[in-house]
């Protein structure tokens, strides 16, 4: 019951409301409300009894992280889009529409992305880096937090690792660092606002790592969709058949009304497009899965804000809300390789891989460890990261 809970809180969540950082009990309470309103007035009576799998019959492993002391405290997820000009500007022409109104861009990205060659080794292991923008209050500048998220998963098994590091706060842009020397250049900041219902303090140089989680560990990690490893390697490469089986694994998972089923078979997509252990050519699918969904199109190319040519797609939220998940994508390549978020048309937030790759290399830690990012739960200077940390 616990975990259907949480799952419903998730699946309820409004997408431009993803965050980056630490959520906190007071916005988690408001929305567990807010979802288990929804389902009795968008599920009663028309939807058939959910299937409930049991707790702990599938081992959660993908690479959107939930962990904490109880159902969760740390939610680190996928933040995209912002229109060229906040942050991003056009660097060439743009994308053109596919056939019967898909998206151009993911279909060419598709024909690329399968022609990847094949790899493999003892881990796949996924690094970003993601960046949330604070307005100081009182003050003429805005600054960028981030955090580095790192995941192992081992081989045909669904043995996970994970690390969260906070990097620490830094000036938007030349404007907001010109505006941050006017004030003196401190080193940490103190906010509250929307997005930081309680007091919670900035640190220039970060606080290290923050989290960690180890197979078997005490960290409750409940991804928004369960993909195991075994059940990557035999999903389908049609896109129509792999979209019907990723709604069959949802549905066992979720005791959810029809609509947010076929919700998250979106979000399902785009992690077996972005981070999931996939084969070229079921990555391939996945893309032309999402280029036919409702609510996608194409941006075009753009400027990202590490500086690089990306081709742009923009995902609408389903809900009717105000945000925009938009997905950056190598044209060379066809990879993924980053994203932002834009809410009522201002970015909140972006986030860039730093490394997506199989590799023999070992996780550097084999213990959990878990303690408060700076500012909440205790005050001071940042802490250096622990032994082992890179």
């Amino acid at each position: 019951m616990k975990q259907d809970l949480m799952r419903r809180l998730t699946a309820a969540r409004p997408e431009h409301l993803d965050p980056v950082g630490a959520v906190d009990p007071a916005v988690r309470e408001s929305e567990l409300g807010t979802a288990m309103r929804r389902d009795e007035e968008a599920g009663r009576a028309t939807e058939a009894p959910r299937r409930r799998r049991l707790p702990g019959t599938r081992p959660a492993w993908a690479t959107a992280l939930v962990a904490g002391a109880t159902a969760a405290a740390t939610v680190v997820a996928l933040a995209i889009g912002t229109e060229p000009g906040d942050g991003t500007r056009p660097a060439g022409p743009g994308g053109q529409g596919g056939p019967g109104g898909e998206s151009g861009i993911l279909l060419a990205a598709a024909s690329t992305v399968e022609k990847t060659p094949i790899t493999s080794g003892a881990y796949w292991y996924v690094a970003k880096r993601t960046t949330q923008l604070h307005k100081v209050p009182g003050k003429d500048y805005t600054l960028r937090r981030s955090h580095v998220h790192r995941v192992w998963v081992a081989a045909g098994t669904t043995k996970r690792w994970s690390e969260l590091v906070d990097t620490g706060a830094r000036p938007a842009t030349p404007a907001d660092r010109e505006a941050w020397r006017a004030d003196g250049a401190p080193r940490s900041w103190r906010l509250t606002g929307p997005m930081t219902p309680r007091t919670e303090t900035l640190l220039y140089k970060g606080g290290g790592v923050i989290q960690r989680d180890v197979p078997d560990g005490k960290g409750n990690i409940v991804p928004l969709v369960e993909i195991s490893p075994a059940e990557v390697s035999t999903l389908p490469v049609k896109p129509s058949a792999l979209r019907t089986r990723l709604l069959e694994l949802i549905d066992e998972d979720y005791n959810a009304p029809r609509h947010e089923l076929e919700r998250m078979v979106m979000s399902a997509a785009v992690d077996l497009a972005t981070e999931l252990p996939a084969s070229p050519e079921l990555r391939a699918a996945a893309y032309r899965l999402m280029a036919s969904e409702p609510g996608v199109r194409d941006i075009g190319r753009v400027t990202d804000h590490e500086g690089r040519a990306v081709d742009a797609v923009a995902i609408r939220d389903r809900r009717g809300g105000p945000g925009e998940r938009r997905l950056f994508f190598d044209p060379d390549t066809g990879m993924p390789i980053g994203s932002e978020s834009r809410t009522g048309g201002r970015p909140t937030g972006f986030m860039t891989y730093t490394a997506m790759r199989w590799t023999d290399e070992p996780p550097p830690f084999d213990e959990d460890m878990s303690r408060p990012p700076p500012g909440q739960g205790r005050e001071g200077g940042a802490t250096a990261p622990p032994k082992g940390a890179r």
